[in-house]
């Protein structure tokens, strides 16, 4: 490759995982909305929630829960049908 295009970069296009882990967690950012807490999307798949003015990363929908507890929020229950 000539130097002309030596700054050039090629990512993996993770748009598929990417969506289905942010479909995974539409229980945890809908609840974060509800209880007014900010966050937004890290990469490559994580939540950046922010709580007391501390940004805390989330990787997971298990780990999110514990910490919702761990704040006192209520979990909205989804087995009901």
């Amino acid at each position: 490759m000539s130097d002309k295009y030596s700054n050039i970069k090629v990512f993996a296009n993770l748009l598929a995982e990417r969506l289905q882990f942010w479909k995974s967690l539409s229980l945890l950012t809908s609840t974060l909305r509800d209880n007014h807490l900010n966050y937004r999307w890290g990469y490559p798949a994580k939540l950046l929630v922010l709580n007391q003015e501390a940004m805390h990363a989330v990787t997971g929908l298990a780990p999110s829960i514990q910490k919702l507890k761990h704040w006192g929020i209520p979990i909205p229950d989804t087995s009901i049908a």
